[in-house]
């Protein structure tokens, strides 16, 4: 009778390099004892890989470990049926990684089988076990990130810095924000020539030109942050972080911190009087979708955004460049264009595109090949419907067929690019006509 084979792979360690030197160690033991179970199965197809997975003298607090990451890797591999160990916490001494190790087993479909506490997920005991290990596992984790929200909340409370990027103009010392007296002359600059000149963009271009950069440092893991050209949204954090006035924040909430202020507070209120009434446009909003949201870019190959005005209660749709808005309008050869216009160009080229012969040669054969229901005579419809039922579409169809249709659009100073999608053009003519055989029956 034929036995489907079980790849089974022995995994080994110990956690300090003690009596390693010895001819006989606990890794020797572990290894025999795992090879015996293997053996006592072998009616079950269980055969031993002769691959080493070890890691001798190494702490089972980290997932980081040469030998368990070689082990990983082969089952990532599907070289791994079943990991066998002398005991569970040889693989991991970590609550939180062992949910880790699980769901990587499960989704590669590998069972793993400790010797000395009977513990096989090729078993419904042990599948069963497993989940419950899990259940109190999501609960410890849950239960830790609830204390650390707590301690960070009533830490702040008290004025303490709680972490994270350095602001500009101080500096970290002892978990303690310390004032770094050449930045905080740039802090008090800052916030004067905000009243002096009244707009944001209008300072973020004078901080650029005379060669200010964001707050530079060093994180913890040895990578070079910051010390970048300021925009307008690094800009307003700055200027809104209640930090410069000896606060700390805490969601919707401030307190006084244990640091040193930079700045009066009616500097800082002035400046807020400023601020506050940034916001002149608004996104747009979902009841109106804008037809070329996430396809249409400026001159700076960055995504435009759409947004709108108002004036006497009526709206005026508009797309807007990264760089007129993130930095400033005058960068920018191409700054706003008017919804209306770029978008009903766009439809005429469009339009424009399916009247060609090679159009209609290119996606019925492409058709043939996957939808052998539609013919010639019904891609020509398909495609010579679309300026008539068009008009007929609502706004979010008109939106939703574009963006099945049309990859990417560019605008220039002196032009517009218009990037199609490869099976575009035949997913849109299963739509169109689809929608035109709706509308026919209908009509009928």
């Amino acid at each position: 009778m034929y036995q489907e084979i079980k790849r089974c792979a022995i995994y080994t360690r110990k956690s300090n390099s003690e009596g390693l030197d010895q001819s006989y160690t606990s890794i020797d033991d572990q290894l025999a004892t795992c090879r015996l179970m293997i053996q006592a199965k072998h009616h079950m197809g269980w055969q031993e890989i002769p691959e080493i997975y070890s890691d001798p003298g190494v702490s089972g607090g980290s997932l980081d470990r040469p030998g368990l990451q070689k082990l990983l890797e082969h089952i990532r591999q599907r070289k791994v049926d079943i990991v066998v160990i002398y005991k569970l916490d040889r693989l991991t001494r970590s609550f939180f990684d062992f949910p880790t190790l699980a769901k990587l087993f499960e989704t590669y479909e590998v069972g793993f089988f400790s010797v000395t506490e009977s513990f096989d997920t090729s078993t419904a005991a042990g599948r069963l076990s497993l989940h419950t290990i899990l259940m109190v596992s999501e609960y410890h984790r849950e239960d830790a990130k609830e204390r650390v929200l707590h301690k960070i909340a009533a830490s702040k409370k008290l004025g303490m810095w709680m972490g994270g990027n350095p602001p500009l103009g101080y500096d970290i010392v002892d978990r303690k924000l310390i004032v770094n007296l050449n930045e905080a002359k740039i802090i008090r600059e800052i916030f004067t020539r905000l009243i002096q000149l009244g707009s944001v963009t209008q300072l973020c271009l004078e901080l650029n030109r005379k060669g200010y950069r964001t707050k530079a440092f060093i994180s913890k893991a040895g990578n070079a942050i910051g010390g970048v050209h300021f925009t307008r949204t690094s800009l307003y954090k700055l200027l809104r972080n209640p930090i410069y006035v000896g606060r700390i924040r805490h969601r919707d909430a401030q307190y006084p911190g244990q640091h040193e202020a930079i700045l009066e507070v009616e500097l800082w209120d002035a400046a807020q009087e400023i601020t506050s009434g940034r916001c002149k446009t608004k996104i747009i909003e979902h009841t109106t979708p804008s037809l070329l949201k996430g396809l249409l870019y400026g001159p700076d190959d960055r995504l435009m955004t759409p947004s709108h005005t108002k004036r006497r209660g009526k709206r005026y749709r508009y797309y807007v460049t990264h760089t007129a808005q993130k930095i400033s309008r005058k960068t920018c050869p191409v700054k706003t264009v008017r919804a209306g216009e770029i978008e009903g160009i766009i439809i005429d080229q469009l339009k424009t595109v399916f009247q060609q012969p090679e159009i209609l040669i290119r996606t019925w054969e492409a058709l043939r090949e996957e939808k052998t229901d539609l013919t010639k005579k019904d891609v020509a419809e398909g495609l010579q419907s679309i300026e008539s039922l068009w008009g007929h579409l609502y706004h979010t169809e008109q939106a939703r067929l574009i963006q099945l249709f049309v990859e990417k659009i560019q605008l220039f100073e002196d032009g517009i690019s218009i990037r199609l999608r490869p099976n575009g053009i035949t997913n849109l003519v299963s739509e169109i006509r689809a929608a035109h055989d709706d509308r026919r029956k209908k009509s009928a």
